[in-house]
């Protein structure tokens, strides 16, 4: 025997996975579950596009924050949106948008919340054709 301490006595007692008793294993697998849940990282970002003259004209929620700025100003040219036409006419005036991170989470509802924000309490007119709506 390679230790002469029993594990269970190494292991802290709310870690102990008792075999012999199904109720104590599934509250056991259910914190286990919830401890995973919260360690998740928040894999989506809301983010703003800010005009460096104007301010802010439009709100999204992406994976990738870098990789969606460079996809915006390429697409820009093909699309007919409202943002793609600012950020065209942005582009052509010389200027680049700046995009601000506003928060990291897991809910895609979260970026209506932001457009609703910004339209409803900050009145800023952004350029978002969809969302707002809650």
């Amino acid at each position: 025997m390679l230790f002469s301490t029993p594990i269970e006595k190494l292991l802290p007692k709310r870690d102990i996975l008792f075999r012999d008793d199904p109720t104590s294993r599934m509250r056991y697998k259910k914190r286990l579950r919830e401890k995973r849940r919260l360690c998740q990282p928040k894999h989506l970002c809301v983010y703003a596009l800010l005009d460096p003259d104007n301010g802010l004209f439009y709100v999204g929620v992406t994976v990738d924050p870098e990789e969606r700025l460079e996809r915006h100003i390429s697409n820009c040219k093909h699309e007919h949106s409202k943002a793609a036409n600012y950020l065209f006419s942005l582009l052509h005036r010389g200027s680049r948008p700046i995009m601000v991170l506003l928060e990291w989470t897991d809910d895609k509802a979260r970026e209506d919340v932001w457009i609703q924000y910004f339209k409803e309490v900050l009145t800023i007119p952004l350029k978002n054709t969809f969302g707002g709506y809650l």
